[in-house]
């Protein structure tokens, strides 16, 4: 046509953005790890845990863990017999429980390596080789399985006793350490039994019973409000001081601070604190108070029996006033 030009777009024309092909998607690696020659053995003993242990320790040097997938004590028609899995074999079954983020993956991968133990006879146990392969890397380090890192029955003990008496997760878990080098527990697994425990000692009490419960048994000035609402009662206000604490504000009772901090319980309720300071300038705490609002009438409450205890003594008996000395 006259007057008009033809237009040709190409590859190299100024404007023009080359869009590279599809990638096809990739694919997992399959992975196939045969361990089988590490576990044939002719060791045969009485003992069914000595056999686990030995399975446990040879899987340990490989650098991953087995776990007791079923057991039998058997009956008069069956053998007694015990299966042994690799921790990532079988699959993840969900369950209703909400959790906390939506984020979650599993260690569960359907891994068929499996050992198989029976009881002869003569009452002594053998381990066979069911599968001894695997669908997975094998880890570089042992650390975080959940298997590996389980407390001796002996070092349970220790680490409730020490939770007892107050000791912080992370010295616990230096003390552990230094016992025994090999220890795999990790700071999780740690603080995970000392949150089972907590429960453990609460029982079947409310975590509100148990706290007054604590207080009065360890000698505490404790003191508390209630309310009721929708046909029941709440506590509204918690104050508490600790024997030695009131002994230092009867001594040193001339210079105080007070401050509420925010944030320090999943409850949301406001922390009252007190504190005092001594004749060397060193501060202690004198007392505390959770209270449900920070209004007028809350701070009222918390310093009256604040007061109150400016004439109580460390073994729990009142001062006479200054008038009552004179007389």
């Amino acid at each position: 046509m006259a007057g008009k030009r033809e237009l040709v777009l190409g590859i190299c024309a100024p404007g023009i953005v080359e869009v590279p092909p599809d990638k096809p998607p990739s694919r997992p690696v399959a992975y196939e790890i045969d361990t089988s020659d590490h576990f044939y053995t002719e060791m045969a003993t009485p003992d069914r845990d000595e056999l686990i242990r030995w399975a446990r320790e040879i899987a340990l040097k490989l650098k991953f863990a087995i776990v007791i997938g079923k057991s039998d004590n058997g009956s008069d028609k069956r053998k007694q017999y015990f299966r042994l899995d690799c921790e990532r074999g079988g699959r993840y079954v969900s369950t209703n429980k909400k959790l906390k983020s939506d984020q979650t993956g599993t260690r569960k991968c359907g891994c068929p390596f499996r050992l198989r133990g029976y009881c002869h006879a003569d009452k002594t146990w053998h381990l066979t080789v069911v599968n001894g392969k695997h669908n997975h890397e094998l880890d570089k380090a042992v650390e975080g399985h959940l298997i590996v890192g389980r407390l001796k029955p002996e070092e349970r003990q220790c680490m409730e006793e020490m939770s007892r008496n107050l000791v912080p997760p992370k010295n616990i878990m230096s003390t552990l350490k230094d016992r025994d080098p090999n220890n795999k527990t990790t700071a999780k697994q740690l603080y995970n039994l000392s949150h089972r425990l907590k429960l453990k000692m609460r029982a079947s009490m409310t975590e509100m019973q148990h706290l007054s419960k604590r207080l009065v048994e360890t000698g505490y000035f404790f003191k508390h409000r209630t309310v009721v609402a929708d046909g029941s009662e709440h506590v509204q206000d918690i104050f508490f001081a600790h024997p030695k604490s009131i002994s230092l504000f009867n001594s040193f009772p001339t210079v105080l601070l007070m401050d509420s901090t925010y944030k320090t319980n999943k409850y949301k309720m406001p922390l009252f604190e007190i504190v005092g300071f001594t004749s060397t300038g060193r501060s202690f705490n004198v007392g505390f108070a959770w209270l449900t609002n920070e209004r007028e009438d809350n701070f009222t409450w918390a310093l009256e029996h604040f007061r109150g205890i400016s004439n109580i003594g460390c073994n729990g008996l009142s001062f006479p006033c200054k008038k009552e000395r004179e007389l």
